[in-house]
């Protein structure tokens, strides 16, 4: 199918060439695009009944906003949750590789690995000790007696963080030796 777009500003509609027929796509597909998609993921095995892996990045103190999709994966039953605001002991974990999702993209995240001291941009850390306070906003029960695993529906799943705030994803297991995987896919508008 070609397309062609319509004269005008840059949010004027696509049309499809041989049809005429309005054109749309999400705008996270057009983000994917302009480059500003990013992923990052973490995976672990063995993991017994309270152990976690988890994603922790500080989102930029920009008009810049963070849409994130998390998709957590567990061999058995398992939790996944979101705290936002807590705090973890400095160079602890992991520094984790980001990828932008438009692989010809120079384009590098605004989010900010804020448990490296010195914090250090466009990176997130996995697995830091000594989360302390912070706000549980988020939690799911998953595999086992649950009916799903999360991040199958993508409205329930997407969040829109705030600014300058740090923010851990977390899978936690409920059960003895567990395959544990967290997915982060986000695009920053």
């Amino acid at each position: 199918m070609e397309t062609i777009v319509s004269p005008g500003s840059p949010a004027a509609p696509m049309l499809d060439a041989k049809t005429g027929a309005s054109v749309n796509i999400p705008i996270e597909h057009s983000e994917l695009h302009d480059g500003d998609f990013f992923c990052t993921h973490h995976q672990a095995t063995g993991k017994n009944d309270g152990d976690t892996i988890s994603i922790v990045f500080k989102t930029p103190n920009t008009t810049k906003r963070i849409h994130v999709f998390a998709k957590a994966f567990a061999s058995g039953q398992a939790y996944f949750y979101i705290k936002e605001g807590s705090t973890f002991t400095d160079n602890t974990g992991s520094a984790h590789t980001v990828f932008n999702r438009e692989r010809n993209s120079a384009t590098v995240t605004t989010v900010i690995d804020a448990v490296a001291n010195p914090a250090v941009a466009a990176q997130v850390r996995t697995d830091p000790t000594g989360m302390a306070g912070g706000t549980e906003i988020y939690r799911e029960l998953m595999g086992g007696t649950s009916p799903k695993t999360t991040g199958e529906v993508r409205y329930e799943n997407e969040w829109v963080l705030d600014q300058n705030t740090l923010y851990a994803f977390i899978v936690e297991s409920d059960a003895a030796g567990e395959a544990l995987n967290l997915v982060l896919n986000w695009y920053e508008l």
